[in-house]
């Protein structure tokens, strides 16, 4: 019996207060923007002739990957002639049992069956490549690979997958979505409608070029993320050569993920531009500030956060980098910076900011709205009084008990005086919809000793 594969969930963990302490790799998207209005019957037809026109080919390559044993199944797609797939880390990692053996098999839509390994995996980011061995053909069907980072909200795109593996009297789904936002790392969602098996599968632009591959299904199948094509790029000659590196983390971020201590500006370009930095983290001790743009990162230069994201996530911490710093009115200059783990800098931030301890927990750290009162839900605690709640990252809270927010900082000063066991009744947007619910509040969780920078574990990255 076919076994669904893994499904990781994109849930980040708790910061324990409103402060947008933001290190360099933190951000998720904001929520779905409204519907469009209504096409005309030509835009209508036109728009969907291009979509058959896709599918048509596009379809031959996209394949199933299984096991000779039960163990489950994912999906991929051939990006070449001599047979290199692109799909999911967790999916290699599940069918694989984790690395214990390297064989798979790799289905086709006709049926054709073949035996592949796998290659290289980027877990951080939830990419891998495998290789069909036998038969050793030369002219595999094949799609076309395009480019990510340019892929705006709103574009019509295209999904495909496998769920629940290969099938004899069906080809692989077609799913019809756009694009709702993106992460910091690369990454974007659409509402293409997913479900298990589909991780791996490829999504395609109007034009037909692939330009993600599915990484996690939401808990609404209308909400899922995929690893944008150029985080392939990036990391595409170690793949190819058999590494692996990087700890996919199911339902949280990695602690241990270097970042510096700043938060970017995710608009302008090129470079990255610094709109804030943490009190004593590794970018205020270096002597950046507000206003700073970045030009390069170890000699190489950023078209924009995108790049940066990519590049210091392939660090660890304790890394010394360099990086070079325009300041208005003043010459470049190049600057060294020691980079910290994603958890010894958040528990730094919170020593330093946190004027008295909690007396309630909710579970969330929230971000301003970029237009409005309300604020935009950056991170879920799993288990947390907002996770039973079904809050969910991207959420835009707009009211709390029938008042507007007025903010990260309105929403602070408004839950401050309560205490544990009340219940509170949000507000909230999420893909376009209004939702009400309440959620019980209670006790923070005791606190833990914070790590010093030279205890930190060291990150699984080789």
């Amino acid at each position: 019996m076919k076994q669904a594969c893994l499904s990781i969930v994109a849930v980040m963990s708790l910061l324990g207060s409103t402060q947008r302490w933001a290190a360099a790799a933190d951000a998720l998207p904001p929520p779905s923007p409204p519907p469009p209005s209504l096409p005309s019957i030509e835009e209508f037809k036109e728009r969907e002739l291009r979509i058959k026109t896709v599918v048509s080919r596009v379809l031959p390559a996209v394949v199933a990957i299984t096991s000779d044993t039960p163990i489950g199944t994912g999906s991929g797609v051939i990006i070449n002639e001599e047979g290199l797939i692109l799909t999911a880390a967790h999916v290699t990692d599940a069918i694989t049992e984790n690395g214990k053996r390297k064989e798979v098999v790799v289905v086709l839509p006709d049926g054709q069956r073949a035996r592949g390994e796998v290659l290289g995996a980027n877990r951080t980011c939830d990419a891998a490549m495998v290789r069909i061995i036998e038969p050793a053909l030369k002219e595999w069907p094949c799609v076309e690979i395009g480019t990510s980072d340019d892929v705006a909200k709103g574009s019509w795109v295209v999904a495909l997958g496998q769920p629940g593996g290969f099938e004899d009297d069906r080809s692989p789904p077609v799913r019809v979505g756009r694009v709702w936002g993106r992460d910091n790392f690369g990454a974007f969602f659409t509402d293409c409608t997913l479900i298990g098996g589909d991780s791996g599968g490829p999504l395609f632009d109007l034009e037909g070029k692939l330009i993600g591959i599915h990484s996690s299904i939401g808990g609404p199948l209308t909400v899922n993320r995929h690893i944008g094509i150029d985080n392939f790029h990036t990391d595409w000659a170690r793949m190819l050569k058999g590494e692996s590196w990087g700890e996919l983390i199911l339902g949280d971020v990695d602690p241990k993920r270097p970042v510096m201590g700043a938060e970017l500006d995710r608009e302008r370009a090129p470079g990255v531009t610094i709109r804030s930095v943490v009190a004593q983290g590794p970018a205020a001790m270096a002597g950046l500030q507000p206003g700073d743009v970045i030009t390069h990162f170890g000699g190489v230069a950023l078209a924009n956060h995108l790049s940066f994201i990519r590049l210091i996530s392939r660090q660890q911490p304790g890394d010394q980098v360099q990086l070079r710093i325009v300041r208005e009115g003043a010459p470049s200059t190049d600057v060294q910076i020691s980079l910290l783990s994603r958890q010894t800098l958040r528990q730094l931030d919170m020593r330093l900011t946190a004027p008295a301890p909690p007396k309630i927990w909710l579970g969330i750290d929230v971000e301003d709205a970029p237009s409005g009162p309300g604020a935009i839900i950056q991170e879920v605690a799993p288990d947390s009084p907002a996770a039973r709640a079904g809050l969910q990252t991207g959420d835009e809270l707009t009211s709390l008990d029938g008042t507007p927010l007025g903010g990260a900082l309105g929403l602070a000063k408004s839950l401050a005086p309560l205490e544990p066991g009340a219940v509170v009744s949000f507000k909230l947007r999420r893909g376009g919809a209004e939702i009400e619910t309440s959620v019980t509040l209670t006790a923070p969780l005791p606190p833990t000793p914070a790590p010093t920078p030279d205890s930190t574990p060291s990150p699984t990255t080789p």
